[in-house]
């Protein structure tokens, strides 16, 4: 995906994008390559690096949800969570 396509679909400003794609290019959690087919524009891709940052740092999401669910809500209040995750599901799949 091209830093444009990238923006439009976070929200951002290209420019903003940019910053953020060199960035994470610095790191090492991506690299950019010329587009075959428009060369004036650079495709972004995420490198093994970059998906293991990304495997790591949503299993710490995942972690921390599943321990506030188990220590902030009641039985009740887990049951009722339980009970929307078709109606999440469905709004995510709409998403897409």
């Amino acid at each position: 995906m091209n830093v444009a396509a990238l923006a439009d679909r976070r929200g951002v400003t290209h420019q903003t994008m940019r910053l953020v794609v060199a960035g994470l290019e610095a790191e090492g959690s991506v690299r950019q390559r010329a587009d075959p087919a428009d060369r004036r524009s650079r495709l972004v891709s995420i490198t093994s690096e970059g998906q293991r940052i990304l495997a790591r740092a949503r299993e710490n999401r995942a972690a921390y949800i599943a321990d506030a669910i188990r220590g902030m809500l009641s039985a009740e209040e887990r049951r009722q969570l339980q009970a929307a995750i078709p109606i999440l599901d469905r709004l995510s799949d709409g998403a897409k």
